[in-house]
């Protein structure tokens, strides 16, 4: 009921008449506007809903000819729909191979170690998430290991609600990838530029290579122009928070 309050506000600010439902569990919101589609980005964001049929297929990468891959990702996805679990924003990968390239902001990587004839019968996957969930980082920290094929999706959906519950990082196992330290104390105090619009963070750690911004640039060296690469807005809608608060924010 407070999602259908919500929408219905929004409709009512942005001059919407008509809402259609579905046989399928799904709400279509006809002539959104693109200068409100940060407000109703917020409130799917809020209540953790998915926008766009079948949007779980969209953001999951697989190694090329690999048919075991495409069967868990298929296997992943139906568990994650039959939860209703949201997963904008975020990207999958699953690696099965152990030079795999793929990236993302979470990893299932399956376990490789032991004799052939066992792995079979045996076969363990870890679930690992980058820094912030930032997919372009190559820095991993582990979240559960060992886990079997039937598990996976509950511990997705936590890392899912982490992700949602703005940006903070769920406890980790003390384990060290690609340099990062992953042991309860790791965490200190950073400012980030959050967008009070549609709450998109600029963390001067990792730029925004795609506007130009290499990683390393203070926030305040970018040129005034600069604009949310989300919604828009300008780069003075963007207003510092310490990362360890944003969920608080």
């Amino acid at each position: 009921m407070s999602f259908l309050k919500d929408i219905c506000l929004i409709c009512l600010e942005t001059r919407i008449g008509q809402l259609y439902t579905t046989p399928w569990k799904s709400l279509i919101i006809k002539g959104i506007e693109e200068g409100h589609r940060a407000m109703w980005g917020y409130v799917m964001g809020k209540y953790r809903i998915n926008l766009r049929h079948a949007g779980n297929e969209l953001n999951w990468q697989v190694e090329d000819m690999n048919e075991e891959g495409l069967r868990l990702k298929r296997y992943l996805v139906r568990q994650l729909d039959l939860e209703d679990v949201r997963t904008e924003g975020l990207c999958f990968a699953i690696k099965t191979r152990p030079k795999s390239g793929l990236s993302g902001s979470v990893i299932i990587r399956k376990q490789t170690g032991g004799r052939a004839d066992q792995r079979k019968l045996l076969d363990r996957y870890d679930l690992l998430h980058t820094p912030d969930f930032n997919a372009n980082s190559k820095e991993y920290i582990l979240y559960r290991e060992g886990l079997e094929k039937e598990n996976l999706s509950v511990y997705l959906v936590s890392l899912c609600k982490s992700f949602y519950e703005g940006g903070r990082e769920p406890a980790p196992l003390h384990r060290s990838f690609g340099g990062i330290e992953t042991s309860p104390g790791h965490d200190k105090s950073v400012t980030v530029f959050q967008c009070r619009h549609c709450l998109t963070l600029y963390d001067e750690q990792y730029g925004d290579p795609d506007a130009g911004q290499p990683a390393g640039r203070p926030f305040a060296q970018i040129p005034s122009e600069y604009s949310c690469p989300v919604c828009g807005a300008g780069k003075e809608d963007f207003q510092p928070v310490e990362k360890t608060s944003i969920g608080a924010a």
